[in-house]
C-alpha cells in the first residue's frame, strides 16, 4: 500500500487566556469552525520557514524565527476510511510580535478573533482542541485520529 506522510505548521498567538483562531470558509476542510494559522510545508521548505511565511501570509505578522517555540507534535490520520494519509502537525507557540494579527485570506477565512478555546469547544477544529488541551497539561507529543489495530494499540 502506498503511504503518503504530509507535514504541517500551526502558529499559537497567545494573549492571557486567549488563541488567535481564523474562521474556516472555502477550503473543503472542517468550513466553519475555529483553527489556527497554519499550513501545509512546502517541497524543498523547512519547518521553521513555513512557520513564518503561513504566519504572515494568514495573519499579516512578521516574527523573527527565534520567536517560535515549538511546543507540541501531533501525529494525525485525517481519517480511518483513508488510512493512507497521515499529518506530522508541528506547533510553535510565538513569544513576541509586532501590530495586530487580521485575517488576511479572506477567502479562505471569515474572520479572525481572539477565543478561549476552553469556552469554545464546539466551535474549534476537534483536532486542534485535542492540541490545546495537551499542550496545557505540558504534553509534547500525541496521536489523533488514529483507529485501533486489532491488538489494540
Amino acid at each position: 500500500m502506498f503511504y503518503k506522510q504530509c507535514a504541517a505548521v500551526y502558529m499559537l498567538l497567545e494573549r492571557g487566556e486567549k488563541y488567535f483562531f481564523l474562521k474556516r470558509r472555502n477550503t473543503g476542510y472542517m468550513d466553519g469552525f475555529y483553527g489556527l494559522p497554519a499550513g501545509k510545508i512546502d517541497k524543498n521548505e523547512d519547518a521553521l520557514t513555513a512557520a513564518l511565511r503561513e504566519l504572515k501570509e494568514e495573519t499579516g505578522l512578521s516574527v523573527d524565527k527565534e520567536n517560535l517555540k515549538l511546543c507540541h507534535v501531533m501525529h494525525r490520520q485525517e481519517s480511518p476510511e483513508n488510512p493512507t494519509d497521515t499529518w506530522i502537525d508541528m506547533f510553535f507557540r510565538i513569544t513576541s510580535w509586532t501590530g495586530e494579527p487580521e485575517n488576511k485570506e479572506k477567502h479562505k477565512a471569515e474572520e479572525g478573533i481572539w477565543l478561549d478555546y476552553r469556552a469554545n469547544r464546539e466551535k474549534i477544529v476537534p483536532a486542534v482542541y485535542h492540541v490545546l488541551e495537551q499542550i496545557e497539561n505540558e504534553t509534547l507529543i500525541s496521536a489523533y485520529g488514529w483507529r485501533k489495530s486489532a491488538s489494540g494499540t
